[in-house]
């Protein structure tokens, strides 16, 4: 999407999910571009870290269900 490579899409629900680990420290404002791009392309953008994925996998499946109406 523009000049971003999401981690993963969903056409069904225009979801993009994003996993984010240590390199996005710092990079808060490039992130912020990154969702500003995805929205204009009409997507909702969901962020988790890469430990709510390790430690909580069943929480974040939860939240994508919930954003996607599904819950």
């Amino acid at each position: 999407m523009g000049r971003f490579i999401a981690d993963f899409y969903c056409s069904e629900c225009q979801l993009v999910i994003e996993v984010d680990g240590s390199s996005h420290e710092g990079q808060e404002h490039r992130d912020a571009a990154r969702t500003e791009v995805m929205e204009q392309f009409g997507c909702r953008l969901v962020r988790f870290s890469n430990e709510e994925v390790l430690d909580d996998l069943s929480g974040v499946l939860k939240q994508i269900r919930t954003v996607c109406g599904e819950a």
